[in-house]
């Protein structure tokens, strides 16, 4: 397999101040990671788009061919399942043949680009039997053999499962308190981390030395959650872009965020008025 290469650890060398501090952030909560000597600037994403609010739609990234996408309402592909879909296909991840896990498939979006990059047996999970009826109806509609099991995280894939070559999983971790109007699949809990938490644990203790593990994070949870990911895997930069925040999108929120930031639980900047968080795809291989 193409395992991505880059810079050793330490102070970031990218020349960019809006990635360089959200980088020493990091660095200053103890995360170990290194940046991929081909890190790749993914465009800025706005608002909500409306297009992902449609029932059905086109998946579109170069390199691979075009998806159809059947979505219901929260349940659908964004610019995060773009971006790693986009990295896997630019580093080409998915090795011909290979075993590939999505975990928190939703719409099964990125376990059809694993599909279409070669990879062998393909297992998909949701706690959701929305999401797990979408994800069907997509892979029927694809043609595509996908294993479909329904339940939380890891605990959903039988133990007797050989361990997956690549794992991938883009979960809810937006910081979200009590009565904050967040969909499922956005609501992180209080810090971000109700659910990556207790992956990042079940990853280390389930995958086998050399499994690599493929997520989208923005700046928002607290970095504890990176911290405790470096312990047991080697964790590396692959891409990066500002999100911005629309007028008014989540409300009050962005100021609780920005109270976040300030007692270094959260990152969020600010561009001529117009606030932003930083999101990041990370590869990080177990040790």
């Amino acid at each position: 397999m193409n395992e991505p290469q880059g810079t050793s650890s330490g102070t970031p060398p990218i020349g960019c101040a809006e990635l360089d501090r959200f980088l020493a952030h990091l660095q200053a909560n103890g995360v170990e990671f290194a940046i991929d000597e081909q890190l790749q600037r993914d465009p800025d994403q706005g608002g909500h788009a409306e297009a992902e609010r449609l029932a059905n739609g086109i998946f579109t990234v170069p390199g691979l061919p075009q998806i159809l996408e059947h979505r219901v309402d929260g349940i659908r592909s964004d610019h995060a399942t773009w971006s790693v879909a986009a990295d896997l296909v630019r580093h080409r991840l998915v090795a011909p043949g290979s075993r590939f896990w999505d975990i928190g498939t939703g719409s099964g979006v990125l376990a059809l680009a694993a599909h279409a990059l070669g990879a062998g047996e393909i297992i998909a999970t949701d706690v959701s039997g929305e999401a797990i009826a979408t994800a069907q109806r997509n892979f029927r509609d694809a043609g595509a053999e996908i294993t479909l099991y329904t339940g939380s995280l890891l605990d959903a894939v039988p133990p007797t499962v050989a361990s997956p070559d690549l794992l991938v999983a883009n979960l809810p971790h937006k910081p979200c308190r009590p009565g904050d109007d967040l969909t499922l699949a956005e609501n992180g809990g209080e810090h971000g981390d109700a659910l990556i938490a207790p992956f990042f644990e079940q990853a280390a203790a389930r995958v086998t030395p050399g499994t690599r593990l493929v997520f989208f994070q923005h700046s928002l949870p607290h970095p504890r959650n990176l911290a405790r990911l470096s312990v047991h895997f080697d964790l590396r930069l692959l891409s990066w872009k500002r999100r911005f925040l629309g007028p008014g999108e989540y409300g009050e929120m962005p100021a609780w965020f920005a109270e976040r930031t300030a007692r270094g639980e959260s990152y969020l900047a600010e561009l001529d008025g117009a606030r932003f968080l930083i999101g990041c795809v990370w590869i990080a291989t177990r040790r």
